[in-house]
């Protein structure tokens, strides 16, 4: 028997075992009433309750579990009952189901009457958490699960919603506006307090003066007043009040005399204040308060007067109406406010343009490089102004210079290598279809023409190759004696073979250079001599000083370069119709250029139909050497 998949402390499990953890103590005819020993018919757990759920907490304690196990009387007493439960089977109506449902228990609380109705008859004894069923072993409709309430999602990723995508326009306008704002409220504020402290500072100054008029009205009148009642009516009478200001006077707790001209507001019908003042003065000393009468919001001051020999008692109030004297302070803050405001927008007006005006070459930037491509460097963004948007703006253009240079580059020698390696493809095709097999002569032939083509492309790729490392490789400059130098160069290229070699002269200075890249182009330039010069012609190897450094050169006795091929020849691939058919990959003098470049220096040419003379002009000095970073691969 499995337990019940969808319980999560079933006792299908290999921990457990049969059971679920539950089972552990009881019976197996208590704790499987459906397996294949109980007699047919028996009730299961399930068809009596539905599936019960196990309790998730630790497991219980031992002693319910041994008090249910001399206990399966009643559960055999159930067991000839079968033929209700199975008149009930084949009903469509879930009665079950509708009795469980007003049973709101939760999945962590142990469901003891449902298990007590199984142990013993009686529903008040203690019941011990519930142990897991498995599911009927019969077949039959089973019913539906009492619904459980999903687990808190504790692994679930976090809804992230979308940021709001603001431009740089509007969070420049923003900050401003929030300083701005900051600032305006900032400095209203801090005014409004300070304006407001010394109104209220001057009512309480107000307060006092007349307090010390009324003693000096009781003190120095003469005839001076015999009674406390005259001393009020004097004070009252004399001191008249001010503008949002009224008094009154007191006699025994009574509102006895107040000012005969039209005041603002009055004190004497309002008996809890009067009560209030009367008793706050009862000490015999002066009170400074405010209370809230009428809607105002007045400020008052209370000063006990009596006669002596007299046994009245009196209070002299005088008050003002505070929020009288902050309303002119309010209206000039609110029209402070109207124009802070109109204030914020004008700045948000002036900052938008502003911000739109130096964003602009930005914008401008931005659209053009989403209309550039691969194959459509050759725009440009146009300058204006003298500012850190227009020096981006240069900074930019050459950038996309660069990359116009080394795309072009890179298209172009594509196109020569594909126009190089289409000859000897095309002849090597030719040969190998026309080849007849049975005929050694011929296979002979084509072998050596094969392996002939194949050796031209190999070294069409090894001059390709070492064009590609000398603008890659960073140069390793170092003091270098000239004559030595031409001494070496003169020494190799004088192996050449079928020309007369001829030392040219030196000079006796020291350049920083990369002697062996110096080398290698020397030797080029030889090689090319040696190549396009007839058989037997004198060739000459030198180096010289110029104006703007050192030479090193080679003069030949060949055809001559004409005046529209000497800017060509340097380039890859390029060639003078004169050299056709010679061998060789035309990357000879491209690879003398780069080099030279590197140095910081250029290639000379000087050529006539008699003869040409090539060189390789270095500064004296490696502060002129060109950074390698900057050559784009394989530029021209």
């Amino acid at each position: 028997m499995s337990g019940d998949p969808s319980d999560p402390d079933d006792g299908g499990s290999a921990r457990h075992g049969r059971g679920g953890r539950f089972a552990r103590n009881a019976p197996r005819s208590e704790l499987e009433p459906g397996s294949a020993t109980s007699p047919p018919g028996r009730l299961t757990l399930e068809e009596l309750f539905g599936p019960l759920t196990p309790e998730p907490e630790p497991e219980p304690e031992p002693e319910p579990e041994r008090e249910r196990e001399p206990e399966p009387e009643p559960e055999r007493e159930r067991e000839p009952e079968p033929e209700p439960e199975r008149e009930r089977e084949p009903e469509p109506e879930p009665e079950p189901e509708r009795e469980r449902e007003p049973e709101p228990e939760p999945p962590t609380a142990p469901p003891a009457p449902r298990t007590r109705t199984l142990d013993a008859p009686a529903p008040t004894e203690p019941a011990p958490a519930p142990t897991p069923a498995p599911a009927p072993a019969e077949p039959g409709p089973a019913p539906t699960p009492t619904p459980e309430p999903d687990p808190a999602p504790t692994d679930r990723p976090a809804l992230r919603l979308p940021r709001p995508r603001w431009s740089v326009r509007s969070r420049i306008l923003a900050s401003i506006l929030l300083v701005a704002a900051i600032g305006v409220v900032g400095a209203g504020a801090t005014t409004f307090l300070v304006q407001r402290s010394r109104i209220l500072q001057a009512v309480d100054a107000r307060l006092i003066s007349r307090v010390d008029a009324a003693r000096a009205v009781t003190t120095q009148t003469k005839p001076l007043p015999t009674t406390t009642s005259d001393a009020l009516f004097l004070v009252v009478q004399r001191v008249i009040p001010d503008r949002n200001e009224t008094s009154l006077g007191i006699v025994n707790g009574k509102a006895r005399f107040y000012p005969a001209i039209q005041t603002p507001f009055s004190l004497q019908n309002d008996s809890s204040f009067i009560a209030t003042v009367v008793s706050e003065t009862s000490s015999g000393s002066v009170w400074l308060g405010s209370t809230r009468l009428g809607g105002r919001d007045i400020r008052y001051i209370a000063a006990p007067i009596s006669v002596a020999g007299t046994a009245d008692s009196g209070v002299y109030i005088a008050a003002i109406d505070t929020g009288a004297e902050l309303s002119d302070l309010a209206a000039a803050f609110v029209t402070y406010a109207i124009v802070a405001g109109i204030a914020l927008i004008a700045i948000g007006l002036v900052g938008w343009v502003v911000a739109g005006r130096l964003l602009r070459p930005i914008r401008r930037l931005r659209v053009t490089a989403s209309r550039m491509t691969a194959t459509a460097l050759h725009e440009r963004i146009p300058v204006v102004g003298r500012d850190d948007i227009s020096d981006l703006t240069v900074t930019i253009n050459d950038m996309l210079g660069r990359l116009d240079t080394a795309m072009t580059s890179q298209r172009q020698l594509l196109d020569d290598v594909r126009h190089e390696l289409k000859t000897p493809v095309t002849i090597l095709r030719g040969h190998l279809e026309l080849l007849d097999a049975s005929k050694p002569a011929d296979v002979e032939a084509t072998r050596a023409l094969a392996i002939d083509e194949l050796d031209r492309m190999s070294a069409l790729i090894n001059d390709i190759e070492a064009l590609a490392t000398t603008q890659q490789t960073t140069i390793v400059a170092a003091p270098t004696d000239v004559a030595d130098l031409t001494d070496d160069v003169f020494a190799k290229a004088s192996v050449l073979p079928d020309h007369e070699w001829v030392f040219g002269g030196s000079v006796f200075v020291t350049v920083d250079v990369d002697a062996a890249k110096i080398t290698q182009a020397w030797l080029q330039l030889a090689d090319n001599a040696a190549k396009y010069s007839p058989s037997g012609s004198r060739i000459v190897v030198g180096s010289s000083e110029v104006r703007d450094g050192v030479e090193f050169w080679v003069a030949d006795r060949g055809p001559g370069i004409p005046e529209e091929a000497r800017e060509r020849i340097f380039e890859r691939f390029g060639r003078v119709d004169a050299g056709r058919g010679i061998q060789g990959s035309g990357l000879g003098l491209p690879i003398v250029r780069a080099i030279a470049l590197a140095h910081g220096g250029r290639v000379s040419l000087l050529s006539s139909r008699h003869g040409s003379r090539f060189g390789i002009v270095v500064p004296r000095t490696t502060d002129s050497i060109a950074p390698q970073g900057d050559t784009p691969w394989l530029a021209s």
